[in-house]
């Protein structure tokens, strides 16, 4: 039970630190790209943290996407009236494919 706790502090402050390091390395890539654009408003606009924000808007969509295909599968299997063939398949396909697993 106490490895499990120092575990989860551990992921915790991980997470914590790779957080704030993006962030810093955000705000540098900001500060380096505009060293190289001339006064106007391009050098306004946080190009680099509005990359960053479209990137982490689509894997949040994509992720609800994945959620929904399984809550799907899951009420088919729950009320059973889910196909055979649909079952191997999920079955086949969460065992072999690492990015259907996350």
């Amino acid at each position: 039970m106490e490895s499990e706790k120092t575990e989860d502090i551990n992921n915790i402050v991980s997470r914590e630190i790779t957080n704030k390091t993006i962030d810093i390395s955000i705000d540098y890539s900001e500060l380096f790209l505009d060293s190289f654009l001339k006064d106007g408003i391009l050098k306004d606009i946080p190009i680099i943290s509005s990359i960053v924000g479209f990137y982490n808007i689509s894997n949040s969509l994509i992720d609800r996407y994945k959620v929904k295909k399984i809550l799907t599968f899951f009420q088919e299997f729950h009320s059973k009236n889910i196909e055979s063939k649909k079952l191997n398949d999920f079955k086949i396909k969460i065992s072999q494919d690492l990015m259907y697993k996350k």
